[in-house]
């Protein structure tokens, strides 16, 4: 376990059909939580002791805007196919941005650098491309 990185989105869309074809696009808002921490292999490598089992190094949560494009496919028995070609999510505002590993920093320039590369992460626009649906109507 030398640590994880965890990229999570809850998103509320509203989807727009062509009335002449599946094409679809959407807009909606997402509260995207990101967390990244170190585990014990990598610990136990770096520390004299084994006591501490894990660190978390950054936890962010911010709420973003959503678009996309892509098609969609509906089925006699209520089951959906789709695919978002292209959707583009964009933080817009911190609900919560903690790194705590940075009051251990004595050094100012380490701790700039460290603390942009917090903004970056927490204000990325997130792009995906060809993101496969599967889905039941009900």
């Amino acid at each position: 376990d030398i640590g994880e990185i965890n990229d999570n989105r809850l998103s509320i869309w509203r989807r727009k059909f062509n009335p002449e074809s599946n094409f679809s696009w959407f807009i909606g808002i997402s509260l995207i939580t990101f967390k990244a921490r170190l585990g014990n292999d990598f610990l136990s490598a770096v520390a004299s002791s084994n006591s501490v089992t894990q660190v978390d190094l950054i936890d962010i949560q911010t709420v973003g805007l959503d678009f996309g494009v892509g098609h969609r496919w509906y089925f006699k028995n209520n089951f959906s196919l789709g695919v978002d070609w292209f959707s583009f999510s964009l933080p817009v505002y911190s609900l919560k941005k903690d790194a705590s590993f940075l009051d251990a920093q004595a050094n100012s320039t380490e701790k700039n650098i460290i603390e942009k590369a917090v903004r970056v992460v927490a204000y990325a626009p997130r792009i995906s491309l060809a993101k496969i649906n599967i889905g039941y109507t009900f």
